[in-house]
């Protein structure tokens, strides 16, 4: 089956700051942007995953046409006043009338304040948003906002290889017709790290990683194609965030997306890999 490389999502943290494990190219130029920005539009790619909190990486990309493209932002206000001044500013840095969705980056503000969620659902009421929703890190505080009565349009949550906290609730929520986007597909580059060349306190993925690379070279991929491949199959995802800092990298990933099946059979190998501390999915826990 070759899947829709439209799934693919471009994330733009990169463009605001140094972001990932792995990132040795840095925040790309503005030419370098304008290319990348193109490249979607050729390739299908209709969605931008973007944030306050990611520097100047809105303004940058309002200066190349966004209007066309289905972008979703995420807010770190508190309060109703902060949220609605952060709002006015993404869609003036982005030259934009209204977001596809808007998302609290953080759910645990939601549950501290439910109130911030009316905020968010008087934007769609005045239709500035079509969708509401929340990027979360655990399992946890879905069931949390479902106790208190929240039900996000779009739930954004990591998922890879190695971490697949979020497999149940992926299924339960797209059966709901939730919009399902994952991030830290490639988890912030940590899966292609020497494994020999691993700091100490990420010492705990030497086996997992070299047990991944194994399944990658027994089924001829390269571990790229095995990790984005992997999320990609996933009949209840929606969109997969990927972030570049080149046109390069970018193409690379519309190269590898969709081109090879993973079986049934590798997906039960790929879920028999455990990282025993969860808590260490989560790079900020690096």
């Amino acid at each position: 089956m070759i899947l829709s490389k439209c799934k693919i999502a471009l994330g733009t943290v990169q463009f605001g700051i140094n972001y990932g494990i792995a990132n040795n190219n840095g925040i790309p130029s503005d030419k370098e942007l304008e290319k990348i920005i193109e490249i979607c539009i050729t390739n299908d790619i209709d969605t931008i995953d973007s944030a306050s909190l990611y520097g100047n990486a809105e303004a940058r990309l309002g200066k190349f046409n966004a209007k066309g493209f289905k972008i979703i932002g995420k807010f770190k206000g508190t309060t109703d006043l902060e949220i609605r001044n952060e709002f006015k500013k993404t869609l003036s840095d982005l030259r934009v009338d209204f977001l596809h969705g808007y998302l609290s980056h953080r759910a645990n503000d939601i549950l501290v304040n439910p109130d911030l969620w009316k905020t968010i659902l008087q934007l769609k009421e005045d239709n500035l948003i079509l969708k509401a929703g929340v990027s979360v890190y655990f399992p946890e505080e879905l069931d949390a906002m479902k106790e208190i009565g929240i039900q996000p349009d779009i739930i954004q949550l990591p998922y890879n290889l190695l971490d697949r906290r979020m497999s149940i609730k992926i299924k339960e929520y797209a059966a709901q017709g939730t919009e399902i986007h994952v991030r830290s597909v490639f988890l912030q580059g940590l899966f292609f790290m020497n494994t020999q060349n691993l700091p100490q306190k990420l010492s705990i993925f030497k086996e997992p990683l070299e047990q991944i690379q194994l399944l990658a070279t027994e089924n001829t991929m390269s571990l790229a194609e095995l990790a984005l491949n992997y999320v990609l199959m996933n009949p209840n995802i929606h969109r997969v965030v990927v972030g570049v800092q080149t046109k390069k990298q970018l193409m690379e990933l519309m190269n590898i997306g969709g081109t090879q099946t993973i079986s049934s059979k590798l997906v039960e190998k790929i879920e028999e890999i455990k990282i025993k501390e969860e808590s260490m999915l989560l790079p900020q826990n690096w």
